[in-house]
């Protein structure tokens, strides 16, 4: 297929050169390779003290696989589309090292120092804890209805639910503590916890809506706490609703 013979070639004339640091793939070619109308977008990252020499070079690498029949930079994001004469369409993108987003739904071509791969496994992380942020607050609407309803055995059985799920996100957040100041903040943290899995052993509606409360306001620490990239795959919405509501009983 073109698409696989132009990346290969410009792959590798890049790889060349000894002066990229990961290349890699995005869009419909990375989950689709056999489909011959894709267009190829190409991401070359290069360390701050290249790019401006990839830059200048990036109409010869393109050459590199073909003739060109058109080219046209976009002045904002200064991504490269390239079209050649046979046909296929190619996007180039030059980033910086230090500049990369976590990745998701990307293809690595070369990853120098596995700069590329610690990327995907942050976004991977966030997707697991953003997965376990959701389960609570689909928890935590089922106790609310529960409660409303002063239905007392399912209501502290979805109470016990939501204490198991906190305690694998804390978990969870646990093995990603790099510093002082994030394990002061997790030990404050763990010592509501310990209040609140106190509260649930008692069959008391007043006790485990205690109890509930100061998880949520662990959960509420955490949210503050949270990237913008996490931020993006929690459902805040969804909690906030039976949190406002819990907060008035």
């Amino acid at each position: 297929m073109l698409q696989s013979r132009a990346t290969k070639l410009i792959s590798d004339y890049l790889l060349a050169s000894k002066l990229v640091s990961g290349l890699f793939l995005s869009g419909p070619l990375v989950s689709n390779p056999e489909d011959a109308s894709s267009d190829i977008h190409l991401h070359v990252v290069v360390e701050a003290s290249n790019y401006d020499f990839i830059y200048k070079l990036r109409e010869k690498i393109l050459e590199s696989y073909y003739s060109i029949l058109y080219l046209e930079e976009d002045p904002k994001t200064k991504i490269l589309r390239c079209v050649y004469d046979n046909g296929v369409i190619l996007y180039l993108y030059l980033i910086i090292e230090k500049e990369i987003k976590p990745l998701s739904g990307v293809k690595i071509i070369f990853d120098n120092a596995n700069l590329l791969a610690k990327k995907i496994l942050v976004e991977n992380k966030n997707q697991e804890i953003a997965q376990i942020m959701n389960d609570f607050s689909f928890v935590l609407v089922k106790y609310y209805n529960y409660l409303r309803g002063d239905d007392l055995l399912h209501m502290l059985y979805q109470a016990s639910k939501l204490a198991i799920i906190l305690k694998r996100l804390l978990s969870f957040l646990a093995k990603d503590i790099k510093t002082i100041e994030e394990t002061e903040k997790l030990k404050y943290i763990e010592n509501d916890e310990k209040k609140y899995q106190q509260a649930i052993k008692y069959l008391d509606i007043n006790q485990s809506l205690m109890a509930v409360k100061l998880m949520m306001s662990v959960f509420d620490r955490i949210i503050n706490q949270m990237t913008i990239e996490l931020a993006q795959m929690v459902n805040i919405d969804l909690y906030l609703f039976s949190k406002e509501r819990i907060w008035k009983l």
